[in-house]
């Protein structure tokens, strides 16, 4: 079932629409780049994703954890972007599946490490889709004709990630490890100061359903409807006192 009210902290979502991780920089803070541990985490774990990139190799959470402590305390990185594909957030259109119970749990695993860490995170998802969400995983886009298609992949997309957002904020279940009817258990604090979500990677060069590009169907309007129908996705789950967009 989907993450209760009254199970959530209340918390504030930051949505973003970024190409790059930024921050300010200082002499005491370096900035991360692009690392796809969630998504090699979930290789490791033999998820399976025939049509994700075929470049990751699986890592398994000890190496990660190695990794993300060498340069998170030992060389003073404070933000981490990873890319997630859409297929990997929700594989199964019904969220209670257990597919989808098990990548989360496996997202949150990698997550949690971030929130040990202090470090802040930016977690922008990508194509491939789940064919649930589109049929065409790689050119998912509606052309700029057909509003009513790109309505469609736009609720449902805002959904998956609000309702994934949403269950790392609700308490992990002591009896199912926070895999099935309870949530991610991830730190309120952290998630309300620390993690920011980016709706999708890039959106401006992605291909529309035509598979060309450039494509006419990633507009910056368009880009503005999927922030807006995440952050009031986010917004209708209880979860949260409030969103931002950036």
């Amino acid at each position: 079932m989907k993450p209760s009210r009254g199970q959530h902290h209340h918390i504030t979502a930051v949505v973003l629409f970024l190409s790059a991780a930024t921050t300010t920089a200082t002499k005491n803070v370096s900035v991360g780049i692009n690392e796809p541990w969630t998504m090699q985490y979930m290789l490791q774990a033999n998820v399976s994703c025939p049509d994700c990139p075929t470049n990751e190799q699986p890592r398994s959470l000890e190496e990660i954890e190695c990794r993300l402590s060498d340069l998170a305390a030992n060389q003073s990185v404070r933000v981490f972007r990873e890319i997630l594909p859409f297929r990997l957030l929700q594989p199964e259109p019904a969220f209670d599946d257990p597919a989808n119970a098990n990548a989360r749990r496996l997202a949150a695993e990698v997550l949690s490490l971030y929130a040990r860490y202090n470090a802040s995170v930016i977690l922008a998802f990508d194509c491939p889709l789940a064919y649930w969400m589109t049929e065409s995983p790689w050119c998912p886009i509606p052309m700029p004709e057909d509003t009513e298609g790109w309505a469609q992949l736009k609720d449902k997309l805002a959904l998956a990630m609000a309702n994934f957002v949403a269950w790392l904020a609700a308490p992990a279940s002591s009896s199912d490890g926070g895999g099935g009817s309870g949530g991610g258990g991830l730190d309120a604090e952290w998630l309300a100061t620390q993690f920011l979500l980016e709706p999708w990677n890039e959106f401006d060069a992605k291909a529309g359903a035509d598979c060309d590009w450039p494509s006419a169907a990633a507009t910056p309007a368009r880009a503005a409807e999927l922030q807006a129908a995440v952050a009031a996705a986010l917004a209708s789950t209880g979860a949260f006192s409030g969103s931002s967009g950036s």
